[in-house]
């Protein structure tokens, strides 16, 4: 039965389904019932405002005929490809972690991300979701292009898309692939997989393989038993691209082709614990990525990756930095936000290619002297520490152009912050300001942002700050200030309520002792009861 046309919230002409109607086959695999979401199906620029054309209502009647065929033949292409997709969008991960809002307040945010890895097609249908059909106006013998569209996890942002052609599967990528199905259309629609990895510059594993045979070749070397080691450590945590899901049948040689060749890792989320040592021979590695882990220390082989430009150790347990990070002398990016340090080596120094460092929401409460000798570093991230001051040592960055101080406990703002002639982001949100060096706004000329809100300044302060932001930097003050207005005038309303309840509370009380005091004297003496009842037994004797 065909539903009845409307127009959808997509103000496209449609109807509206839901998943256990639409694919019925495939309703008792989702795991989670509540995720019988609503489908919307729109025509798109149908002839008719109340119409869709006959090619438009012909793939309808299809669509409703075939939809589990349409759903099993983008499954099994999913699983088909699914080594191609976690190479380009990484492996599905859980990635729970704390996070503290500006009032300190802790919560646990749950990030998911990647390709998922399933045993069965149908298990795909727990990671994404089907929210909107589109019926293009576009046709080929008489039947319109159908796309499936919604959201899943390898794509946050474009979530992700599919074309077909009656039940013939056009092309996958993301949303727009589905809300224009008809630009899958190609001559050749059997090379999916073809289309998907030249689109990606990704290699054909085929092909893949026999270049890696023929590379062996040349191989040469002594250390095979630790290429081994590494290489079935990074199988286990599926990094390998083209084994991630499959058998190995690679030669020893073979495998330090794929180790030699391997220049980025990301470990996000694995819950690692202890890295093997052998990983110094990635000599060609120049990104690695291992947060979210259960990491307490600084694995010592890393230190030997000197080609190294990326590093990330986010969200882990380490204590301390060794000084053994001064080996890493291209490093260019350097991040151990959210872990359990106290200190910085002095060491980081060395790091004279340095351009970005984030130590965010950790322990800190100083800086090496050796940071000014960081010259081309060009952000810093601070935020989240126990700064009490601005560390004089970071007012040497000549190149510096964003700092971020945001949730310390600073308490002024030295005038000398003015030597860091190139910065042009200045963020001090959530400190214990109370004032700032104004004349500095309108002569600071590289400054564009500054953020301020979340301090104690009085309004005289924030008024001051503004009448010298001649230049109009981007900022917070406003915001502030109203805020700081609204604070106070809450405070003195509230302080009037107070002292009105307290007026009316000791009022109430004289009320309540004035009454007392009137019944006392009110209530007659025992003296006086004894002679109303001698009078009382008088009387009675009389009229007896």
């Amino acid at each position: 039965m065909i539903p009845k046309f409307e127009l959808t919230e997509s103000e496209n002409l449609g109807y509206y389904t839901t998943f256990d109607k639409l694919f019925p086959d495939y309703f008792p695999y989702l795991k989670d019932k509540e995720k019988n979401s609503t489908i919307e199906v729109n025509f798109r620029f149908t002839d008719e405002d109340d119409q869709p054309n006959e090619s438009q209502l012909t793939a309808n009647e299809f669509l409703l005929a075939n939809s589990n065929q349409m759903l099993e033949n983008l499954l099994k292409y999913l699983k088909q490809d699914e080594e191609y997709f976690m190479e380009f969008y990484g492996i599905y991960r859980e990635t729970s972690y704390e996070r503290t809002n500006f009032q300190g307040k802790k919560y646990t945010t749950v990030n998911k991300s990647g390709f998922p890895n399933v045993k069965e097609p149908q298990d795909f249908i727990n990671y994404f979701d089907i929210s909107h059909i589109y019926i293009s106006d576009s046709q080929e013998n008489g039947v319109s292009y159908i796309g499936f569209t919604g959201g899943c996890p390898w794509d946050g942002e474009h979530g992700f898309g599919a074309s077909f052609l009656k039940q013939k599967l056009l092309n996958v990528g993301d949303w727009d692939d589905g809300n224009n199905p008809s630009w899958g259309s190609r001559e050749n629609r059997d090379l999916l997989t073809d289309n998907f990895t030249s689109f990606h510059k990704l290699e054909i594993l085929d092909e893949r393989k026999k270049r890696l045979a023929k590379a062996s070749e040349l191989i040469q070397v002594k250390n095979i038993h630790g290429y081994e080691q590494i290489f079935d450590w990074l199988v286990s945590n599926q990094m390998i691209y083209g084994y991630r899901n499959n058998p190995i049948d690679l030669t020893s040689k073979e495998k330090v082709v794929v180790l030699n060749e391997i220049k980025e890792l990301t470990f996000n989320g694995n819950l690692i614990q202890k890295v093997p040592n052998s990983i110094n021979l990635l000599e060609n590695l120049s990104s690695l990525s291992l947060s979210f882990n259960d990491l307490d220390s600084v694995p010592l082989q890393l230190l030997n990756l000197t080609k190294l430009e990326k590093l990330s150790i986010t969200n882990n347990k380490i204590k301390e930095i060794p000084k053994e990070i001064s080996l890493l002398i291209n490093l260019k990016s350097l991040n151990f936000s959210r872990n359990k340090l106290n200190s910085i080596p002095e060491e980081i120094g060395h790091l004279k290619n340095l351009q970005h460092l984030d130590l965010s929401f950790n322990y800190l409460n100083n800086m090496p002297k050796s940071i000014s000798g960081l010259k081309i570093l060009e952000q810093l991230n601070i935020n989240y520490n126990s700064f009490s001051t601005i560390p004089n040592n970071i007012l040497f960055l000549e190149n510096l152009k964003g700092l971020n101080l945001n949730n310390n406990k600073l308490t002024e703002v030295q005038e000398s912050i003015y030597k860091l002639k190139k910065l042009e982001r200045l963020d001090l949100r959530y400190n214990e300001l109370s004032k700032f060096p104004e004349t500095l706004i309108n002569q600071w000329h590289t400054l564009k942002y500054i953020y301020l809100v979340g301090n104690q300044f009085s309004i005289d302060a924030l008024e001051r700050i503004l009448r010298f932001n001649h230049r109009k930097i981007s900022s917070d003050i406003d915001t502030e200030l109203n805020y700081t207005k609204d604070r106070l005038i809450r405070k003195l309303r509230d302080e009037k309520n107070k002292l009105e309840q307290e007026k009316r509370e000791a009022k109430k009380q004289e009320n309540l002792k004035r009454q007392e005091n009137n019944r006392i004297s009110t209530q007659p003496s025992s003296s006086n009861i004894k002679k109303t009842k001698e009078n009382i037994k008088k009387w009675w004797e009389f009229w007896k």
